[in-house]
């Protein structure tokens, strides 16, 4: 269901500033576009002052009323006209006054609206001093004479409601919805919005309704194209009817083609209307790089605008615009290759011929750009019209990043059957097996490459290469490092790229996270310059070393270069981008200790992956999830999390697959059951050492001394024989391990050591909370107290952090932090929706949460919540 309350949000400081004014013995009028919230900040200040015994009467003109005088003023005046009307407004103001403690307070919404009779009665009352006036006003709207005049009267202020800002306008979405929004939908509501709350409340609300937005995981994303309320499209069409002609034909220009040069919509439309919809601000005209360049002046002019054109009307614009970039084109016949893209796009919609090597420029261009969609759409174009490899592989790639992976295959098979250089047959057979992989087909991946047996040649070098990259997926990451190391120097390009995908992934979960890394970065240097296109994406190495750079303990600069690559995908076109992007974020927000900031990505990434039937990372981005949802203290949210992730299809080996078993360990331990969390954790332990990954060996460990478990010697394999490891994570994690099993408090201080050096803030707060324990055991009270500071000093640097062991240090009795503090705003009078909007999570998990803490503290309901926390806290 859409929202249906909204708070008030970012709009504080203007309320005080109105109150200042009318405090003052000023009359105010708030002047703002439609929709920025003018009646709702005038309402906020009624509401504060009615509460505090100041008579207030309210006035809403509008333009039913327009035509019959005095008709807004009818609770004033009665049946009265002309001199009676104003006597009669007098003296019910006179009597208000007598109730009230101050001077009454007169609130006018739309005043602009107001008839000529009521305007001069309003103006009368102002100009005697018999009230206060706070009056709204549409900025863009023409007032009548006496409402000018009144608005021009001595001690009156104006005050101009700006646009909200981008942060606020998030606040406002998400504390409506009660959950957060992934970063594509923050970033979305945010341009489509440009400050307007109306515009970004009603695309939130037409959205929802229509199921173009949903809630996953707690996090809420777009599964289409933003869908606007009627409201909001009568809203923004009624300012676009009045234009026809030669208007509404640059306007028309503007919402298919985008931002357009000048001189290319005065060929067709001419310049005096283009003038005239600057003026009314319908198109704004900017410089850039030394030409004038125009845009709609609101996002939502071009969405709804574009909406009503049909497929036709759409192909005589794409021809229309085609036509005169054509006529308009340098002489020389150059062009940048942005302008060779714009001018294929639009020759391709509109049905008009495009050389082929254009439309493959074109494609590559696109791709480039990272608009993979629309490079698929040409490529496929060009490859259907040339057959050529080329263009079925870049086409081929596109499909697969937008999830359409039995095209990609249909149409490299149709490649491969036309292909005679042997080179670019193991290609195209690479890409094959790739997409095999993608969807959790690692056995027909494996026989596409085994099909290479049949062409022996150098090029077989390609087929190895593939398969220790495939290794590394299925998570046997030493044999992914045997087949890849002796590819990493080979004199082709190609091979050196996919070998290292497989031997960088195999050394940085094996225990050689700096070699691995540095391996990674070394072949980013020696493609400079090369085209890597028809075999990968270059992308895929950024990611690896996030990866190694967290394994290897350098998790400020994984966050950094996570962070840069999540903001720079949010409003990309390619569903695959913003998985990576989300997906490193969450997992290094995790590792940093910030689970609500990993949860939120985890989840966004965790749906992205599932659109594009990537299983295998949706399984791996989705157990993460629920780990971190348990770590949160969130049990309900983490097992439905993990109900569903258990549920799709994945291959039987997969990297990073212990996340499957470590999730399931941390809702069974949460929940209580020990036995089941152990035995959880046992098989992600022999699962990772069965393949040599040491880093997820040593994470299985890590768990189990977190969750408390690794006292059930019956259930898990024997830890003494485990070696520490050289990767500095999986070295900080086996410090913690030890310590747990020999409660030496010099052990744990020395794991939370490492963990602080490398920014694991949770981890390390964990680790000075288990110090700061066996230190007091051990009588050393004053050690005790540093590692208990020291514990709080990382602690603060978290969020939402609720895991056994830091459990120990909060001052709640028998409550988690995470209940601690639901309990604390329930016993404050904040209904169930109001928490879960300050908390950011669902309602049901406020009710769970609830439910258990009235279990622990033996009270039936709110009323008994704040003598039972007291007496929990003296305690």
């Amino acid at each position: 269901m859409p929202p249906t309350a909204w708070p008030f949000v970012g709009r504080e400081p203007v309320v005080a500033d109105v109150r200042s004014r009318l405090d003052g013995d000023r009359h105010v009028v708030i002047t703002g576009a439609a929709g920025l919230g003018k009646t709702r900040v005038a309402q906020e200040v009624i509401d504060r002052y009615a509460a505090s015994g100041t008579p207030v009467v309210r006035v809403v003109a509008s333009p039913a009323s327009a035509p019959v005088p005095l008709a807004p003023l009818a609770a004033l005046v009665g049946d009265a006209i002309g001199i009676e009307a104003m006597n009669a407004a007098r003296r019910s103001v006179a009597a208000l006054a007598r109730q009230g403690s101050s001077r009454p307070l007169l609130s006018v919404d739309d005043l602009h609206l107001l008839d000529e009779a009521s305007a001069i009665v309003i103006h009368q009352l102002l100009t005697t001093g018999t009230v206060r006036v706070l009056a709204t006003v549409r900025s863009s709207a023409t007032c009548p004479p006496a409402v000018d005049r009144l608005r021009q009267s001595t001690g009156v202020d104006h005050v101009e409601l700006g646009t909200m800002a981008d942060a606020d306008i998030a606040d406002l979405v998400e504390r409506a919805l009660g959950g957060p929004l992934s970063g594509h939908a923050r970033s979305v509501i945010i341009t489509s919005a440009a400050g307007n709350p109306m515009y970004a409340r009603e695309l939130v609300e037409g959205s929802v309704a229509a199921g173009a937005m949903q809630r996953h995981g707690g996090v809420y994303g777009f599964e289409g194209r933003m869908v606007a309320t009627p409201l909001l499209e009568e809203v923004v069409l009624a300012r676009l009817a009045p234009f026809e002609g030669a208007e509404r034909t640059a306007l028309e220009l503007l919402a298919v083609g985008g931002r357009l040069e000048q001189p290319l919509v005065e060929r067709v439309a001419g310049f005096e209307p283009l003038e005239r919809l600057e003026r009314l601000g319908i198109l704004v005209a900017e410089e850039h790089a030394g030409r004038l360049v125009l845009d709609v002046g609101h996002p939502l002019y071009r969405e709804l605008t574009r909406a009503r054109l049909g497929a036709l009307a759409r192909m005589r614009i794409y021809r229309t615009l085609a036509e005169v970039d054509a006529a308009l084109a340098n002489p020389s016949g150059t062009s940048t290759p942005d302008e060779q893209l714009r001018a294929a796009v639009w020759s391709i919609r509109g049905g008009l011929p495009v050389e082929s090597v254009i439309l493959t420029a074109a494609a590559h261009r696109a791709a480039a750009t990272g608009n993979t969609p629309l490079a698929a759409e040409l490529a496929h174009e060009a490859s259907r019209r040339t057959g050529t490899t080329q263009d079925a592989m870049l086409a081929s790639w596109c499909l697969s990043l937008d999830g359409d992976h039995d095209q990609a295959i249909a149409v490299l098979r149709t490649a491969l059957r036309n292909e005679t250089d042997p080179w670019t047959r193991a290609a195209v057979r690479l890409r094959i097996a790739e997409e095999h992989w993608w969807f959790g087909d690692l056995d027909s991946g494996r026989a596409v490459l085994d099909e290479a047996a049949a062409e022996p040649g150098p090029w077989d070098a390609l087929r190895e290469a593939q398969l220790s990259a495939h290794a590394a997926l299925a998570g046997d990451v030493t044999e992914s490092v045997r087949l890849g190391s002796p590819l990493m120097d080979h004199a082709h390009p190609w091979v050196r790229f996919v070998a290292a995908v497989g031997y960088c992934l195999g050394m940085i979960y094996g225990d050689g996270a700096d070699e691995g890394l540095r391996a990674s970065r070394a072949l980013t240097e020696s493609l400079a310059g090369t085209d890597v296109q028809p075999i990968g994406d270059p992308g895929q190495h950024h990611a690896i070393q996030v990866l190694g750079m967290v394994a290897a303990g350098e998790l400020a600069a994984a966050r950094d270069a996570a962070d840069a690559a999540y903001a720079g995908a949010q409003l990309s076109p390619s569903q695959q981008a913003r998985a990576w992007a989300a997906m490193l974020v969450g997992l290094v927000a995790e590792l940093a200790g910030d689970l609500r900031s990993g949860a939120r990505a985890l989840a966004e990434a965790e749906r992205l992956w599932t659109t594009v039937r990537v299983w295998g990372f949706a399984v791996w981005c989705g157990a993460a999830l629920a780990r971190a949802q348990a770590e949160c203290g969130d049990l309900d949210e983490a097992a439905t999390t993990l109900a569903r992730v258990q549920a799709y299809p994945r291959p039987p080996q997969m990297l990073n697959g212990h996340l499957l078993d470590l999730a399931s360990a941390w809702v069974a331990g949460a929940g209580g059951d020990r036995v089941a969390a152990a035995q959880h954790i046992a098989a992600a332990v022999r699962h990772s050492a069965a393949a040599g990954a040491v880093a997820n060996e040593a994470e299985a460990w890590h768990e189990a001394a977190r969750l408390g478990v690794l006292d059930l010697v019956d259930h898990l394999p024997d830890p003494r024989g485990w070696s520490r490891p050289r990767s500095a994570l999986a070295a900080a994690r086996f410090d913690l391990v030890q310590a747990r099993l020999t409660g030496d408090p010099v052990g744990w201080e020395r794991a939370a050591s490492g963990f602080a050096a490398m920014g694991a803030h949770g981890y390390a707060a964990e680790a000075a909370t288990g110090a700061a324990a066996a230190y007091r055991r051990a009588g050393s009270s004053r050690d005790a107290a540093r590692l208990d500071g020291l514990a709080g000093t990382h602690l603060a640097r978290t969020t939402a952090l609720a895991t056994p062991l830091v459990a120990r240090r909060a001052a709640t009795g028998p409550l988690t932090p995470r209940e601690a503090e639901i309990a604390r705003l329930a016993a404050g009078h904040l209904s169930n929706r109001q928490i879960a909007e300050q908390l950011v999570v669902s309602e049901r998990t406020v009710e769970n949460h609830l439910y258990r803490i009235f279990i622990k503290l033996a009270v039936t309901g709110r009323d008994d919540l704040a003598a039972a926390l007291a007496a929990t806290e003296q305690g």
